[in-house]
């Protein structure tokens, strides 16, 4: 089998991850966007290039390319925020792509330090009763963070968003 396989994403795919991921509730984690590089071979080497940039160069060396029709649907979350969300806030605030990457930039910069965190977190606070359920024990201040309990209900549900993360929250502070 091969041991890489390369994807087509652009800054512009970029932007529109980060605008997804917020859109379900920030963590440092989401933040990150899509990896240039992934433990499971995964490789993203025209992440650093805008569209523009590659559909400049294909024209200029005359080489033909395809557009997925599935991009103009605008049942799509992915497709709306590139139709309408990313020309508006282009157009109100010059610089906001760059800025948005610079953003994910940071967020894959750091999150090393703080998955070791979370991992050293989960590993202290959180028990299995050994048929598949989790207890998660939180410090007196019920002071955790989001990415812990991303973490947690990632242990039991397949795609943890926004609103198990508040739930968790929620119980954390007595809120329920």
């Amino acid at each position: 089998g091969a041991k890489w396989i390369a994807t087509g994403h652009t800054q512009d795919d970029q932007v529109e991850t980060l605008l997804m991921c917020m859109s379900r509730g920030p963590s440092l984690r989401g933040m990150r966007g899509i990896l240039p590089v992934r433990k499971d071979g995964v490789v993203r080497p025209i992440l650093c290039l805008s569209k523009a940039e590659i559909l400049t160069m294909l024209c200029e060396e005359g080489i033909p390319y395809r557009v997925d029709s599935s991009t103009a649907h605008q049942d799509f979350l992915r497709n709306r925020i590139r139709s309408k969300i990313v020309p508006l806030m282009v157009d109100r605030m010059p610089g906001f792509q760059s800025d948005l990457l610079a953003v994910g930039l940071a967020a894959q910069r750091e999150w090393g330090a703080v998955a070791r965190e979370v991992q050293k977190t989960i590993e202290s606070c959180v028990q299995s009763d050994g048929n598949g359920g989790f207890t998660l024990f939180l410090p007196e201040n019920g002071s955790v963070s989001g990415d812990v309990l991303r973490e947690f209900a990632g242990m039991v549900c397949e795609r943890p968003g926004r609103v198990h993360v508040e739930a968790l929250a929620a119980l954390a502070l007595g809120e329920s």
